[in-house]
């Protein structure tokens, strides 16, 4: 099994701490995936969501893609996580 001390870096994002939005992300468009994503009967946990956030600022800050865009893109799909902006929606 995996302890605390052998998990990636970045799977510690939270602490444990409840999740809170943080304040560059769009908190109307965070809920729609959110609710998107219990659509899809992927709830995410409060771990999840500061995997996610992270996720968001690796993007942005390796690939320039604003999270508004990378979240559309994602809810505009359907998927269960955030990706880099595809040829076609980097318009």
């Amino acid at each position: 099994t995996v302890t605390e001390t052998t998990r990636p870096r970045a799977a510690k994002k939270g602490n444990g701490h409840a999740f809170e939005l943080p304040a560059d992300i769009d908190p109307a468009l965070w809920s729609e995936f959110v609710e998107m994503r219990i659509k899809i009967r992927k709830p995410a946990t409060d771990r999840a969501k500061w995997l996610i956030i992270g996720k968001l600022a690796n993007i942005e800050a390796e690939h320039g893609h604003p999270p508004r865009k990378v979240l559309q893109q994602s809810i505009r799909n359907s998927w269960q996580d955030v990706f880099p902006l595809r040829e076609e929606n980097r318009k």
